[in-house]
Parts: C-alpha cells; sequence; structure tokens
C-alpha cells in the first residue's frame, strides 16, 4: 500500500485558488488529521487528494492502482425503502465480485469493525455510531488502501467516538492511509499522525510519531 505525495499543491474550484501552495508527504500507516475553520478548503484539499476535484495547480501523486473510500458523514437514509447493514457494506464491493467472495468480503469487512452481529439490521435503526462503523466497513469491503472520512465522530458521544478512533488507528496500523476531516481532537496515539490545518489559504502541518 502507498501514501501520496503533494508537489507544490494549491487547491480550489473552476481555476480559483482556495490553499496552496503546500509540499507534503502523506506515507500509508499513518492517520492524518485536517482541521480548521468552516469554508477554509478541508473539503477541497481532501477531494483534490482523492482525485474528484483537479488541482488548480501543482500535482498529487498516488501509486498506481491506489483504491480509494470515502465515508461521508451523513447518509440519506429512506425507511420506505430500507436496506440491511450487511447490504450497505456489499455496496463496496468492486463490480462483478463472485457471491461467495462477496459474502466473505462483507463478513471480514464487518467483522473488523465490531458490526458483523447486526448485519441483519435495518440500516435506519442503527445508532449514529452503529451506522459510522457500518459505513467504514463498507469502505474496508472495497479493499481500500487509502480511506477518507467527513467528520466521522460529530455528535457521538465519547464512548463511540474513542471507538471510531480505535478502528481508524488499526486500519492505518495494518498499512492504510486513513485521512480525516473532525473538529474533533484526535483519540489516538496508536500510530504516527500528520496534522494539517487549512486556514486563510495556508496549510499548517505537524507531525506525530505513535
Amino acid at each position: 500500500m502507498g501514501g501520496v505525495i503533494c508537489r507544490e499543491l494549491v487547491v480550489g474550484y473552476s481555476g480559483q485558488p482556495v490553499a496552496g501552495p503546500v509540499d507534503l508527504e502523506l506515507p500509508a500507516g499513518r492517520v492524518v488529521v485536517i482541521q480548521g475553520p468552516n469554508g477554509a478548503g478541508k473539503t477541497t484539499f481532501v477531494r483534490t487528494l482523492l482525485g474528484l476535484l483537479r488541482p488548480v495547480s501543482g500535482q498529487v501523486e498516488r501509486p498506481q492502482g491506489t483504491v480509494v473510500g470515502y465515508v461521508p458523514q451523513h447518509m440519506k437514509l429512506d425507511e420506505e425503502f430500507p436496506i440491511t447493514a450487511s447490504e450497505c457494506v456489499a455496496m463496496g464491493l468492486p463490480r462483478k465480485t463472485p457471491r461467495k467472495e462477496a459474502r466473505r468480503r462483507v463478513r471480514d469487512a464487518m467483522d473488523r469493525v465490531g458490526m458483523h452481529h447486526r448485519r441483519r439490521t435495518w440500516l435506519f435503526a442503527l445508532s449514529g455510531g452503529q451506522r459510522q462503523r457500518v459505513l467504514i466497513a463498507r469502505a474496508l469491503a472495497g479493499d481500500s488502501s487509502l480511506i477518507a472520512l467527513d467528520e466521522p465522530t460529530a455528535s457521538l458521544d465519547p464512548r463511540n467516538a474513542e471507538i471510531i478512533w480505535e478502528i481508524l488507528s488499526k486500519l492505518a496500523q495494518e498499512g492504510r492511509l486513513v485521512v480525516v476531516i473532525t473538529h474533533d481532537e484526535p483519540r489516538t496515539t496508536a500510530c504516527p499522525q500528520t496534522r494539517v490545518r487549512v486556514d486563510d489559504g495556508k496549510f499548517l502541518v505537524e507531525e506525530f510519531a505513535a
């Protein structure tokens, strides 16, 4: 699994810069915490890292074959068209995954986040913390080497927030690059961290050892 390298990166929309330039190396096996005020460019930066937005200038280098997983802050739920937790996780599988392999990958992903026992529960019936764990499992089912999460602990109680950070730390320890947009203080010291603060068009980068 590889990381991401930013070279003189300027991010923005429609050619209009929002933040940068920044030179930054984000190796695999680390949690990258993105912080800053609303509207500063946090989401723009992450979308550029994932390849969803083109840089205004500079480059983002990802290893060939990098599989990206994205965990949104909110997921629209329609109780008139319910899906179970395991069906939600299966949505992260590559197309044409053989049925036996699909079952194994869904089971393994749900085991990793401690949610296999709730696999038949309707997604809308889960708590906020449980739903976030299911969405993380969906990214894992696709064998993502780069996982980005938008405010994964927002509105969660301290215990559920701690569980989410423990899961993210384990994913990084397994060699993934985990990128987290958050206003909360990270609750993990079990793996190396990079903290990137985006504010007033600039990037402030700090490195923390495990």
